[in-house]
C-alpha cells in the first residue's frame, strides 16, 4: 500500500511483511509508550496489544502523546486505540486496561506476542514482568528512569547488568538479581543526572513525582521502537 511506500524502500518487501505479521505487546502508555505505539503504528506492524489502567490526566501534558485537552479523563488506552487505528487500520489492536500485577501478567504473557514493551513505572509491577518475560525467553526491551534529565547525547541502549547512575535501573537490578536475573534484559537509559539518593521503598513512594519534560520520555519511545523494529526484521 502507499501508507507503507518510504518503509518499503528502505526495508524492501519481505521484510515490511515480517513487521506486518508480527505481535508487539506495549505495557505502559505514559511519555514513552505513547511514543513507542506511534512509531510501530507508523511501521505498519500488523498487531500491537497495549496495557494500561489509568487515564490522561492534566499534569500529563508536558510529555505524553495522548494528553490533549480533548482527551483529559479518558482512559489513555482507548484513546491509543484510536489513533493507531486512524494510522492504520489494518492493524489489529487489543486493549487491557489492567493494572500489571500477579494476576494480570500471566493473562497478558500468555496471549500471542513476538516481544514486551516495558513502560511502566510501578516497581514491583516492572520488576514481575520483567522476570516473568526473562523466564519465558521472550525478546523484551525496557524503559529506565527518563525523568529528571535534559541531554539527549546521554541516551544509551544496553543490557541492564551494564546501566549506571539510574536510580531506577539500580532498585530494578537490585531487585532482578534477587530472583536470579543479573543480566539478559535490553534496555533504554541515562546516566545523566545527580543520583537521586532515594531508598528502594522512598523511591516507590515518589517516582511519580518526579520532574520532567516533552523530549526525552519521546526520545526513550523512539530508540524502543528502532530495537524492536530491528529485531523483528532480522530475526
Amino acid at each position: 500500500m502507499e501508507r507503507d511506500s518510504r518503509t518499503i524502500k528502505l526495508l524492501g518487501k519481505e521484510k515490511v511483511k515480517k513487521l506486518n505479521s508480527s505481535y508487539v505487546t506495549i505495557c505502559g502508555l505514559g511519555g514513552v509508550g505513547s511514543y513507542v505505539a506511534e512509531a510501530l503504528a507508523r511501521t505498519s506492524i500488523g498487531n500491537i496489544t497495549i496495557v494500561d489502567f489509568d487515564r490522561v490526566d492534566e499534569s500529563n501534558m508536558n510529555r505524553q502523546l495522548y494528553a490533549l485537552s480533548s482527551t483529559i479523563g479518558l482512559f489513555k488506552a482507548d484513546v491509543a486505540e484510536k489513533r493507531i487505528k486512524d494510522i492504520n487500520p489494518d492493524c489489529n489492536v487489543i486493549v487491557r486496561k489492567v493494572f500489571l500485577d500477579d494476576e494480570t501478567i500471566p493473562e497478558i504473557l500468555s496471549m500471542k506476542t513476538d516481544c514486551i514493551i516495558d513502560a511502566i513505572d510501578t516497581i514491583k509491577s516492572k520488576v514481575d514482568l520483567l522476570e516473568s518475560s526473562f523466564k519465558k525467553e521472550i525478546y523484551t526491551v525496557a524503559s529506565m528512569g527518563a525523568a529528571e534529565r535534559l541531554n539527549t547525547e546521554n541516551i544509551e541502549v544496553c543490557d541492564i547488568s551494564k546501566t549506571y547512575s539510574c536510580s531506577l535501573a539500580r532498585v530494578i537490578r537490585t531487585r532482578l538479581r534477587k530472583k536470579g536475573i543479573n543480566k539478559g534484559i535490553k534496555c533504554v537509559f541515562s546516566p545523566e543526572k545527580k543520583e537521586i539518593p532515594l531508598s528502594d521503598k522512598k523511591y516507590e513512594n515518589e517516582i511519580k513525582g518526579l520532574g520532567s519534560i516533552s523530549y526525552i520520555p519521546a526520545i526513550f519511545g523512539m530508540k524502543i521502537a528502532g530495537e524492536v523494529i530491528n529485531y523483528l526484521v532480522e530475526r
